[in-house]
């Protein structure tokens, strides 16, 4: 029974077909040069990305080194900022306290051993402990050294 509008072909032999016994055969086929060269591109494009993520792998370590860098230049800035400031307010209030002549005149009698008129000045051994006093100590003792090897 045919059916209207349905063509039979008649059956024709497929010759691109190759029969099982022929696949069994020991000699194995050569594959074509199309799947080696894609697999050439396919492997060469893997290579040329690892290399970019390493790349890019490093350039991250030296941006993050860089960063670290910068991180520790800053902490030393902010530390010299505000050692700076303190040392700012150190002098803003000795200069505060030089405007004051009664300060002044405690300081000069103090260090310098400044006296008034008619006024003697004793030296206790207590006074002599001071940085000033060592200072000037020091220097005394070089003056006389000075002296005794100019005599000679």
């Amino acid at each position: 029974m045919i059916k209207a509008g349905v063509s039979v072909r008649p059956k024709k032999e497929n010759k691109k077909v190759t029969p099982l016994y022929a696949k069994t055969s020991s000699k194995k086929r050569p594959k074509p040069a199309k799947q080696s060269a894609r697999q050439w591109l396919v492997r060469g494009l893997l290579v040329v990305m690892g290399l970019i993520c390493l790349s890019s792998l490093f350039q991250i370590r030296r941006t993050q080194q860089a960063t670290a860098s910068v991180k520790e230049e800053m902490k030393a800035a902010e530390a010299a900022l505000l050692s700076e400031e303190n040392n700012l307010a150190y002098l803003k209030d000795q200069e505060t306290l030089l405007e004051n002549e009664d300060y002044v005149a405690k300081l000069a009698r103090s260090r310098f051993y400044l006296s008034k008129d008619d006024e003697i000045i004793f030296s206790l051994p207590e006074d002599n402990d001071s940085k000033q006093a060592k200072a000037f100590n020091k220097a005394y003792l070089k003056e006389q050294e000075n002296a005794k090897k100019q005599n000679q």
